[in-house]
């Protein structure tokens, strides 16, 4: 579950789909000790913060606003839920539905039952 940044016209970056070199490059010109930080804690600091910020609008073809205030970056960044389907509750799988499937058993469909013995 990472966090997410919108820009000024509205376009929202996942901070796991910006690529890890800038990231990390990122994280050190902010004088964070590592980019993970910058996807569990992006508000922590103010300077990393504002580089994320100023980051995705550049991505984006946004344009930041002069001023980058704690308002704005708050209202920014948010914490967005995986988009992965729904099939894990509490980390185990959910109790599946009695759903006929469209696969074959392996049978031709013409038959019913075992082909008759011959004898060699």
């Amino acid at each position: 579950m990472p966090f997410a940044v919108t820009t000024p016209a509205g376009h929202v970056v996942r901070l796991d789909d910006v690529p890890l070199s800038d990231l990390t490059n990122i994280a050190k010109e902010a004088g964070l000790d590592t980019w993970a930080k910058l996807l569990t804690e992006p508000l922590r600091d103010g300077a990393a913060a504002e580089a994320v910020y100023r980051y995705c609008c550049d991505t984006t073809g946004d344009t930041p606003p002069e001023k980058i205030t704690p308002k704005l970056v708050v209202a920014a960044f948010n914490w967005v839920e995986d988009d992965l389907p729904d099939t894990f509750q509490g980390g185990l799988p959910k109790a599946g539905d009695d759903q006929a499937t469209s696969g074959s058993s392996g049978a031709p469909s013409d038959t019913t039952g075992p082909p008759p013995f011959h004898a060699p």
